[in-house]
C-alpha cells in the first residue's frame, strides 16, 4: 500500500495569534516610517539619536521645552524696574538710585552677600555691566577685661589669608532691624558669655 507522507505544511484553517499579527503590523509600520525622508536637521545626527528624536510626540515635547526655556530666559533677562522690589534671599536692602539705576540683575546671592549687574545711566552714557557687590553690615568689638585690663583677642585661621593663624576681635553681622550697639552686645554675649556697663563707639 502507498504510504502517505506527512508534511510540515500548516493547514489552511490555521490562523496566527492576534498578538503575533499585531507585532507584524508594528514591524511593517516601523519599516515604512524608516523609509520616509528625514528633515535636513535630523540627517546630521547619529542614527540612534535620529530614531529617538524622529518620534512625532517626542519632537513636539522638545519644541515645547525649548519654548518654555526661551520664555524663562527672556523674562529673567528683561526684568525692568521690577528688580527694585523683587523678593530676595539676601537679608540686606536693595541699593537703587532713582536717577541713575535703570535695571538690576542678580548673579548670585546668599543671606549675607549678593553679586549683581546694574544697568546705570552715567550722564549721556548707559553702562550695562556695572558690577555691584552688597554685604551685610557688621561690627567688631575690642573687649577689655575689667579685672586685668587685658584685651580679648582670638587667634584663628582664615580661609583667604595664607600662612599662620591671624588675630581678630569679636565681630559679626548686624541683623536686620538691629542697631550696631545691639549687635555688639549680642556678639560679645554669644562668643564670650560676657557683658559690660560701658560701651565706647569708635
Amino acid at each position: 500500500p502507498q504510504m502517505s507522507r506527512r508534511t510540515s505544511m500548516e493547514p489552511n484553517s490555521y490562523r496566527r495569534p492576534a498578538k503575533a499579527q499585531q507585532d507584524e503590523i508594528f514591524r511593517l509600520e516601523e519599516e515604512a516610517e524608516e523609509r520616509k525622508p528625514l528633515p535636513k536637521w535630523l540627517s546630521i545626527l547619529p542614527p540612534p539619536v535620529r530614531k529617538v528624536i524622529g518620534s512625532p510626540l517626542l519632537t513636539l515635547g522638545l519644541i515645547v521645552l525649548v519654548i518654555q526655556a526661551y520664555a524663562i530666559g527672556h523674562n529673567s533677562g528683561n526684568s525692568g524696574n521690577s528688580s527694585k522690589s523683587k523678593k530676595s534671599i539676601y537679608k540686606g536692602t536693595q541699593f537703587w538710585n532713582d536717577e541713575e539705576t535703570l535695571d538690576v540683575k542678580t548673579l548670585y546671592e546668599t543671606p549675607f552677600a549678593r553679586f549683581q549687574l546694574h544697568k546705570v545711566k552715567a550722564g549721556k552714557n548707559i553702562i550695562n555691566d556695572w558690577l555691584w557687590y552688597d554685604e551685610m553690615d557688621n561690627i567688631n568689638v575690642l573687649v577689655q577685661e575689667a579685672e586685668t585690663g587685658k584685651f580679648v583677642i582670638f587667634r584663628q585661621k582664615k580661609y583667604a589669608i595664607p600662612g599662620p593663624p591671624t588675630l581678630a576681635t569679636v565681630g559679626g553681622l548686624i541683623e536686620p532691624g538691629e542697631t550696631p550697639l545691639e549687635a555688639a552686645k549680642r556678639e560679645v554675649m554669644e562668643e564670650l558669655q560676657m557683658t559690660s556697663t560701658e560701651w565706647i563707639s569708635m
